[in-house]
């Protein structure tokens, strides 16, 4: 769970990962902390109401569909509460749909992990089970979960449909709460409009030619004085190397000050939220505020304060609405997050947050140099 090298450090690590995610943590023996307890106890009680439910369905003559539909709303109802659903039969069918729509995510997720992450002779084994691979079924998923037996087939089946089961119920949660895909991407073009509209030029951008000189003596960093940006002429050819870099780049320009500024504007929505919560050890999917974000890379410094300037009374103009700004431009080896054990210190970026249409966007703001370093220097 830990690259750290200090074991009580690794251990309360550990615990903690357990403690917010006890789902992931495979059955080993002794372990009998109280939240493994209670989720096989709140299994119990969940999989008793759905058997009610079906069972009284059945006794009244109900079909086959029936009788999983009366499951599925026993379900809905278990969980009313905690997500605050509707009953309607309307509601409760998107809800249903979006439960579905998450498992098949989860699992995609899963594999993804896999081929990104583990060489080819491991992949074969980390496969899910036939079992959890092809069940998209939400009350069969929790039967899964609770698959009877001791030997080591059942026991890795029930792992990884609780593993299943982690990932579905965290990306609908996403998808509840108004972070799912469609939700970031509507958003993030309502951003990125804003910022074409009152923040760039209209209708003006050029192609320029990035021409960077890497250090293979200092990670491939670029070299002092081995930066140079131009325009990209309509039949120029470019040509790279191991330590000579020739790259197109569309820039976007701003006006300050009667100057016109070219600037490289890219925008992301995150897509790995589940994988960022499950490293942090964090249950919440409500507290990520980077899940949409813009970078605005500046040729030069003087370029660069023009921008913010230009930010401050374009977009960023409602008091109590910007906040968290930090920055490693003038910390040498350090980096941009200190709370984040992910964080890079070739990241060298000056960032913070920006409220707009009740969603919280990352705003990066970076120069030219440091940008190709993060690129490619290793």
């Amino acid at each position: 769970m830990s690259d750290k090298t200090d074991p009580a450090a690794a251990v309360q690590i550990d615990e903690e990962f357990l403690n917010q995610f006890p789902n992931l943590v495979p059955e080993v023996g002794g372990l009998h902390e109280s939240i493994i307890v209670g989720e096989k106890r709140r299994f119990e009680t969940l999989l008793e109401a759905l058997a009610n439910a079906m069972a009284t369905s059945r006794a009244s003559g109900g079909s086959r569909e029936e009788i999983q539909q009366a499951a599925l709303c026993a379900l809905h109802a278990y969980y009313q509460k905690v997500y605050d659903l509707r009953d309607e039969d309307e509601h409760r069918k998107r809800d249903v749909e979006r439960f579905i729509a998450s498992i098949k995510s989860a699992r995609i997720l899963n594999y993804d992990l896999i081929e990104r992450f583990f060489p080819r002779p491991y992949q074969k084994q980390l496969e899910m089970t036939s079992d959890v691979d092809a069940e998209n079924d939400p009350i069969r998923l929790f039967r899964l979960c609770c698959t009877p037996g001791e030997d080591v087939l059942s026991r890795r089946r029930r792992f990884e449909a609780r593993r299943q089961l982690t990932l579905a119920q965290l990306l609908f949660e996403f998808r509840l709460f108004g972070n799912g895909p469609d939700d970031l991407d509507r958003d993030m073009l309502r951003f990125s409009d804003d910022l074409k509209r009152s923040y760039f030029l209209g209708q003006k951008s050029e192609a320029y030619k990035v021409v960077t000189e890497l250090s293979a003596r200092n990670a491939y960093r670029v070299k002092q004085h081995g930066l140079t940006v131009s325009k990209l002429g309509p039949e120029e050819r470019l040509r790279s190397t191991a330590t000579h870099r020739e790259m197109p780049i569309d820039m976007r320009f701003i006006r300050w000050n009667g100057r016109e500024i070219p600037v490289f504007f890219n925008i992301r929505v995150k897509r790995d939220a589940v994988w960022k919560l499950i490293r942090k050890s964090k249950r919440d999917t409500t507290r990520l505020d980077d899940l949409c974000g813009v970078k605005l890379v500046f040729l030069n410094e003087a370029d660069q304060k023009a921008g913010v300037d230009l930010l401050r009374g374009t977009i960023a103009r409602e008091p109590g609405t910007i906040f968290g700004e930090a920055s490693n431009l003038a910390r040498a080896g350090r980096v941009i997050d200190e709370t984040n054990l992910h964080s890079a210190a070739e990241y060298r970026a000056r960032k913070y947050f920006c409220i707009r249409y009740r969603r919280v966007y990352e705003i990066q703001i970076e120069l030219m140099r440091d940008w190709l370093n993060e690129q490619f220097s290793h």
